[in-house]
């Protein structure tokens, strides 16, 4: 979506690559769910709207950069999710469902009573946790970067849960802004 552009979805779309340029726009609604098959490009604005956003490239890798906020956004199908360096906020839930999670240098913050879910392997790189009530529903996750818990805000593992730091270098948990 070019500088100057604005789209609005009207019902349910599929695309193979999605960039939005700085100055494009792209506003989806509730019940407009957007399926993207090759790599997601955000220079510009997203505006969920109460869209669901796949990512379901089958296999290979499929990048995912810029900043974007999502409202709840799916992992589908084979391959790699590669969020490079990009900054994540996820207002709704994350369910990875399906290929593998690559988290580079990408930050992924969770806001008020979001789910973490999909039975696959979460691998995070910063992990913030922004909300009140973010519930760990399914799966696993790997951190390799910072977890922080900011004040007030509570993030729950249902059942068997577990988070494993497994950075290379020295991580650092803070919660209400004092390391732990």
């Amino acid at each position: 979506i070019e500088n100057g552009h604005s789209v609005s979805l009207d019902g349910d779309v599929t695309v193979q690559n999605l960039t939005i340029e700085n100055g494009g726009s792209l506003t989806g609604a509730s019940g407009n769910d957007l399926t993207v098959t090759g790599d997601w490009s955000n220079s510009g604005t997203f505006t969920h709207g109460g869209s669901d956003v796949t990512l379901g490239a089958a296999s290979g890798t499929q990048t995912v950069s810029g900043s974007t906020t999502f409202g709840k956004l799916y992992t589908a199908h084979g391959g790699t999710k590669d969020f490079g360096a990009s900054s994540i906020t996820i207002e709704t839930a994350l369910y990875h469902k399906g290929g593998s999670m690559s988290a580079g240098a990408s930050t992924f913050t969770f806001g008020d009573s979001t789910t973490i879910g999909g039975g696959n392997l979460k691998r995070f790189y910063h992990l913030v946790i922004n909300g009140a009530s973010v519930t760990h529903s399914s799966g696993d996750m790997r951190i390799s970067g910072n977890l922080t818990v900011q004040d007030g805000k509570t993030l729950t593992f249902s059942g068997s849960r577990t988070a494993r730091f497994d950075g290379s270098a020295l991580q650092t948990v803070t919660r209400s802004g004092v390391r732990q």
